[in-house]
């Protein structure tokens, strides 16, 4: 993901994550596929999901994070 490990040195967002999923499946090539998110991975796997349909074969979310109202 942007802003962690090896791409430590990209700003995070929303768009960038999201994109970096839907090339990770295609590279794959072998369909689609399951894809799982924990934490923020969770935020942006669900995003991936209602933008990239056709790439998703299941989705996992796990430990997601629940923004408080104030």
């Amino acid at each position: 993901m942007p802003g962690h490990g090896a791409r430590s040195a990209q700003s995070w967002s929303l768009d960038a994550a999201t994109e970096i999923i839907a090339s990770a499946v295609d590279a794959l090539d072998h369909g689609p596929a399951l894809v799982v998110g924990h934490s923020l991975g969770g935020y942006a796997s669900l995003e991936f999901a209602r933008r990239h349909p056709e790439l998703l074969r299941g989705l996992v979310l796990a430990g997601g994070v629940r923004a408080r109202r104030r």
